[in-house]
């Protein structure tokens, strides 16, 4: 894993895109159940990363909050 001080917020999402295989942005946005502007928003820095959105991804992949904070830049979680 990256270090996460060299992490982006899109990170993330380029992250859960290639572990469930998604194409695209508007694929990620229909696999998360949420607006496909909302991830221009994060992408563009207009939005970060809210605790709504933390469970969002956590309810989509399964995955713990724990490691979804590890692919958040600036934590020092590591899963």
């Amino acid at each position: 894993m990256a270090r996460p001080e060299l992490l982006e917020k899109h990170d993330l999402l380029d992250i859960i895109k290639d572990e469930f295989e998604l194409k695209t942005d508007r694929d990620l946005a229909n696999f998360l159940d949420i607006q496909p502007s909302m991830l221009s928003k994060i992408r563009n820095g207009k939005v970060g990363v809210t605790p709504n959105l933390l469970l969002i991804i956590h309810d989509a992949t399964d995955w713990s909050i724990a490691k979804i904070r590890g692919y958040l830049p600036g934590s020092s979680i590591q899963e």
